[in-house]
């Protein structure tokens, strides 16, 4: 009895041994080739996405920043005409310059026609001192005699007309999204200064802005000042 007591124990014992040396099962580790490709696929996207957006806000901020300084150096400009005469005070009327006045001096121009056809490249102040910043850029200023009249303002030929058309464009250096140099304009509307009013005294009517966005737009904002000019119907 004892024996086969003893016989039932080992063949038990040797049992569990089977049982706990068995093998375990197999598991599968790491990530297969597909889900590595679909994974770089993702990814690929995902920094493809961000780069382009990234691209566009920088030439945006940067088509943003030249317009601006574009503005900022057209008003300098007309700031400057605007507050010369609206006419020579010599008896006989030249449209331009006259004799005694240079085209390299501005400082000799001495009635708002001067500027007429004027163009300069790099811009200076009117002393002839550099502005900074405006190294390749290029400023041309048109001035044309116009009245008023019931549909508006239009352009005259006469040199004595009551008005004047002063348009200020700016030319920007090349710019490396695009390739091209952008242009900005703004124009002012000059009225004769009545017999009340010192003709040292700035006698603008509005200034307009023309505004170019980056998908193709663009606007015209038109601000009206002071001294309204009396249309002569």
């Amino acid at each position: 009895m004892y024996r086969l007591d003893l016989c039932r124990y080992q063949c038990c014992v040797l049992t569990t041994k089977q049982e706990t040396t068995r093998a375990p099962k197999p598991q599968r580790l790491g990530v297969t080739l597909l889900e590595v490709l679909v994974s770089l696929i993702l990814i690929s996207t995902i920094l493809l996405v961000c780069v382009t957006a990234s691209a566009n806000l920088f030439r945006d901020n940067a088509q943003t920043r030249t317009t601006i300084r574009a503005h900022e150096l057209a008003s300098m400009i007309l700031d400057e005409t605007s507050v010369l005469n609206f006419r020579d005070t010599d008896a006989n009327v030249v449209w331009g310059i006259e004799p005694d006045e240079s085209v390299n001096d501005r400082t000799t121009f001495d009635d708002i026609d001067d500027y007429a056809r004027y163009s300069i490249s790099p811009p200076t102040y009117r002393d002839g001192s550099a502005i900074e910043g405006y190294d390749d850029w290029t400023v041309t200023v048109e001035v044309a005699p116009a009245v008023s009249n019931a549909t508006g303002i239009s352009i005259s030929g006469a040199p004595d007309s009551p008005l004047r058309v002063v348009t200020v464009i700016c030319q920007s250096p090349v710019q490396t999204n695009s390739g091209e140099p952008m242009f900005c304009r703004q124009s002012i509307l000059v009225s004769d200064v009545p017999t009340n009013v010192t003709a040292d005294v700035s006698y603008e009517t509005y200034r307009q802005l023309d505004w170019n966005f980056t998908d193709g737009r663009d606007i015209k904002v038109i601000a009206p000042l002071r001294n309204q000019p009396v249309p002569t119907y």
